[in-house]
């Protein structure tokens, strides 16, 4: 995107619009001293928890699907509230999100919701 183009201020309004609707949950967040890669790391446990649990418990394995998705909502919203956005950051968030891509695919695999390229 660039810069003052029409697809960064369709982007910068959806941004700060979910930012607004977020703002009582990242107060919340912020007085808790919680910073955003733990919700990034926290996310990561969840899906895992989610693979854990896909075969048992559909259920149970919905919440932390659920849980996944909100915090990553959550992690982005807070980094630009406590102003913490960084390369580093950034970088962490795109790799938690392919990890957490993985895992799922790898869970609904695992669970026989989808086969594999071989049949598994």
């Amino acid at each position: 995107m660039k810069p003052g183009s029409g697809e960064d201020k369709i982007y910068n309004t959806w941004t700060k619009g979910k930012d607004t609707l977020l703002s009582p949950i990242i107060s919340i967040l912020l007085f808790l001293r919680i910073k955003p890669y733990m919700i990034t790391y926290g996310s990561i446990v969840s899906m895992i928890l989610f693979f854990i649990t896909l075969r048992t418990n559909i259920t149970i394995a919905a919440v932390f699907l659920l849980i996944t998705i909100l915090s990553d909502i959550f992690d982005g919203a807070l980094a630009r509230k406590n102003k913490s956005c960084s390369d580093k950051g950034k970088f962490q968030d795109i790799v938690a999100d392919n990890v957490k891509f993985s895992i799922f695919t790898f869970g609904i695999v695992y669970a026989g919701f989808l086969t594999g390229f071989w049949g598994m």
